[in-house]
């Protein structure tokens, strides 16, 4: 739990997070993202 609590800006598939010293993420959904032209976007919601 330790690496949890202390994370700060990580960038995963899903997005950057951080958590807080219980362990509580900022991420509320997932987020999709798809290449277009080359590069990583965030996905249109359909």
């Amino acid at each position: 739990m330790t690496a949890v609590r202390t994370m700060t800006s990580y960038v995963g598939l899903s997005g950057t997070f951080s958590c807080n010293e219980v362990g509580e993420c900022n991420t509320d959904k997932p987020q999709f993202v798809v290449v277009k032209d080359g590069a990583w976007v965030t996905a249109e919601v359909q």
